[in-house]
């Protein structure tokens, strides 16, 4: 899928959306809360982005892994750092490694969980 390198317009504005916050210092997801404006304007757009890649994907089990890999590393890609939500991540990938469309998906969920462990090694 090579959405990953040409973002649309959507995305970017996800993108910017959560840097802002990523920026006020948040470092996981999970501690943002719902309720402040900036938040719920930034959880609107990822959802609108959600499903217009889930869209995208239709039915094709190897475009719906693409996509879903996508949204799972989306906030390691914009800088959020929390070791428990790493860890998280983590997970995810693994779990979602075994049920690999294909040797391209495995090896692209390969690549993120490297990516993940080796900004946990930097942690320690």
């Amino acid at each position: 899928m090579d959405k990953e390198q040409i973002p649309s317009s959507l995305e970017s504005q996800v993108r910017a959306a959560y840097s802002a916050l990523r920026e006020q210092g948040a470092t996981s997801p999970d501690s943002l809360d719902p309720s402040i404006p900036e938040v719920a304007a930034a959880n609107a757009l990822f959802e609108e982005w959600v499903a217009s890649i889930d869209a995208s994907a239709g039915d094709d089990q190897k475009l719906q892994q693409l996509a879903n890999l996508q949204k799972t590393i989306f906030y390691v890609d914009l800088g959020f750092t929390d070791r428990a939500y790493l860890l998280d991540v983590k997970t995810w990938l693994s779990t979602d490694i075994d049920d690999a469309a294909d040797d391209e998906v495995r090896q692209k969920i390969q690549e993120q969980i490297d990516r993940v462990e080796a900004i946990l090694v930097k942690q320690e």
